[in-house]
């Protein structure tokens, strides 16, 4: 993903694959510091934790080392982990439903931020697995919100719904898919992290308050998608229907081609 994100000229932090844990040494001169590491594929924050933003190259090692020994219960390979230069700043995130082929049809539902909790240290502002493990060496008490949800203000929406865009192009989107961003605080430069290809659909929005049920696995099933829908004012069921016909258009376009293509080979 992040090698199709730079072929397309798409913005995103400099990084490197750490194809070999014993050849580390200046990875951290050549990136620049903070870094943070992380596994190529995951899901839910698997294989991310505070430990993952490092400042050297011995921390490096150390984290890389604890992914391919199974960090989160998952097997992480050599060959797809990397450390890329962590951008300290603000984060959104983007919901797209459409196809690469037919970009003029992509449709992008408006970009949310997630405000971290002001007592964090900027270098801790991020979605981590085992936050709550993390928390006891955090400024944060458990009964408040890691982040609050918030629609992005006017003036920066068009560039998120640009940028995440063509991200989603890019790594060639199909159906639907969630681009999450950075921007740097200090040159606003905007930076896609990543293309969720499978992203949690659901109608709940992530609570801001501290809830009770979730020791008792009753929590609602929260997402990202549901807390923009939310903010939007946009109906589940309708971005249901967007989906599915995009996917019937998508499936139907090729059932043409391939009819097509009978015809011609068999006259």
């Amino acid at each position: 993903m992040k090698r199709d994100l730079v072929d397309a000229g798409v913005a995103t932090a400099p990084y490197e694959v750490i194809a070999d844990i014993n050849h580390i040494e200046g990875v951290c001169e050549r990136l620049g510091t903070p870094l943070i590491v992380k596994p190529a594929t995951s899901y839910g924050s698997h294989g991310i934790s505070l430990s993952s933003v490092v400042f050297s190259d011995e921390q490096v090692r150390v984290q890389v080392q604890r992914l391919l020994s199974g960090q989160h219960g998952m097997h992480f390979p050599p060959d797809s982990i990397f450390v890329e230069r962590f951008i300290n700043g603000s984060e959104f995130t983007v919901f797209i439903i459409g196809s690469a082929q037919k970009p003029e049809h992509i449709k992008v539902y408006p970009p949310m931020e997630r405000v971290f909790h002001s007592s964090l240290p900027e270098t801790e502002q991020f979605l981590a697995y085992d936050r709550e493990k993390d928390e006891q060496e955090s400024s944060l008490s458990p009964q408040e919100p890691l982040c609050r949800y918030q629609l992005v203000a006017p003036e920066l929406q068009e560039r998120l719904c640009e940028l995440s865009k063509r991200a989603y192009c890019a790594v060639g989107g199909n159906g639907y898919g969630r681009v999450d961003v950075r921007m740097d605080k200090v040159s606003q430069e905007l930076f896609v992290l990543e293309v969720n290809p499978n992203c949690a659909l659901s109608f709940f929005p992530i609570s801001e308050e501290y809830d009770s049920r979730e020791a008792e696995n009753e929590k609602p099933y929260e997402t990202s998608v549901g807390t923009i829908l939310h903010f939007s004012g946009i109906p589940f069921a309708q971005v249901m229907s967007e989906i599915i016909a995009e996917a019937f258009a998508r499936h139907s376009t090729k059932l043409q081609l391939r009819t097509l293509c009978h015809s011609l080979a068999t006259k």
